[in-house]
């Protein structure tokens, strides 16, 4: 039942104005001025990540996919005639699935806001916020001001003892005024561009072919729950995030270009592994193959088949999210996780490889083999 204020504000300020469309197998897709593309991702898969990487790091991905949604989306800048409703707006999507109560203020002179707020999503099972707390609303703070200086730091967090997690956004040089000392990404506008069209065009909603599940099927039978803020699958939450999210963490772990890379890909594949293990375990999956076609459609990843050809698993996804670094990505975390439920539920190795990705009908296609 729709007892919570924040389920009915959610169902009827985005599924029945349109704005966000959560009944399609596959995809889940919102319009806050331009249209993108969603997935949810598992909060315990990133809070055992961001245990693991750098703080830099960690700060890097959140802020770029900040920043990334933030021009995706085209949010009103500071100055336009929507900016001030659309803070109370986004305060209000934020607090939907990320975090509870939220409370904020507002310092025009130095283009500061402050957010309080209660179970904050990663922060508060890890005490760090990096990716999600601080990177992420610092991205989407320095588009709305059209100022890449913009960080954000935590200052209190539940998952450090505090009664709410306190994040503050502004110009680095005014955080550090207040004797704050936030991590500096300054590149990020420069590092966060796409061509709108071609996302438009290459993550539209289509006829599947596999996927029986929307993120709603599962929402009505009760196989997730909301409540107060929280998705949750089998009492573990889950957060609605852009697509560009998943590619930021491997354009910044992953891609060739220094020589902590080979530590990072490492540990991004063993993190996806383990949480594929963990969530075959939570899940009691007796059919790994069916479980997959199921459930990953309708967290937004696309239409997905998985087959056993010649003995060997063979998974092929077609409508898989797209964003520009589609064509340099190995996909390396969603493979790691199906390969982490596969060898759970199998009891034996699997290790998915990429095969293939190309564009083809106007539409993303992925595919793994062992």
């Amino acid at each position: 039942m729709m007892k919570d204020r924040l389920f009915s504000w959610l169902i009827d300020n985005l599924i029945n104005s349109n704005k966000q469309r959560f009944e399609y197998p596959g995809f889940i897709v919102e319009n806050l001025g331009n249209m993108n593309r969603e997935i949810f991702l598992p909060e315990q898969l990133m809070v055992e990540l961001e245990k693991k990487i750098d703080p830099p790091l960690a700060y890097r991905i959140g802020k770029r996919f900040g920043y990334g949604f933030a021009r995706i989306s085209n949010l009103p800048k500071k100055n336009s005639v929507e900016f001030n409703l659309f803070v109370d707006f986004f305060v209000k999507l934020v607090e939907t699935t990320c975090a509870g109560n939220i409370t904020y203020t507002r310092n025009i002179k130095i283009n500061e806001i402050e957010f309080s707020a209660d179970e904050f999503i990663i922060c508060r099972k890890n005490g760090l916020g990096h990716i999600m707390a601080e990177g992420a609303i610092a991205g989407i703070w320095a588009y709305m001001l059209n100022d890449p200086t913009v960080e954000a730091v935590q200052t209190k967090c539940q998952g450090r003892g505090d009664k709410r997690c306190v994040i503050i956004a502004a110009p680095a040089t005014e955080l550090r005024k207040k004797g704050l000392s936030p991590i500096s990404y300054a590149k990020v506008e420069k590092d966060c561009t796409v061509n709108q069209a071609k996302y438009a065009e290459l993550n539209k909603v289509r006829p599947v072919n596999y996927a029986n599940n929307s993120f709603k099927n599962l929402l009505d039978a009760s196989l997730i729950t909301y409540d107060k803020g929280k998705v949750e699958y089998n009492g573990e939450r889950y957060f609605l995030v852009e697509t560009s999210s998943i590619y930021e963490i491997e354009k910044v772990l992953a891609l060739k270009t220094s020589g902590s890379d080979k530590k990072n890909r490492k540990i991004l594949w063993e993190v996806g592994f383990n949480y594929g293990k963990h969530l075959a375990n939570i899940a009691k999956i007796s059919n790994p193959y069916q479980f997959i076609m199921d459930f990953f459609p309708a967290l937004g990843f696309g239409d997905i088949l998985v087959i056993n050809k010649d003995g060997k698993i063979e998974i092929n996804i077609d409508y898989y999210p797209w964003v520009p670094d589609a064509e340099k990505t190995e996909f390396i975390l969603i493979r790691a996780i199906f390969s982490g439920i596969l060898s759970q539920s199998l009891k034996r190795n699997v290790n998915l490889k990429l095969m293939d990705k190309h564009i083809k009908s106007g539409h993303l296609s992925i595919h793994f083999k062992e």
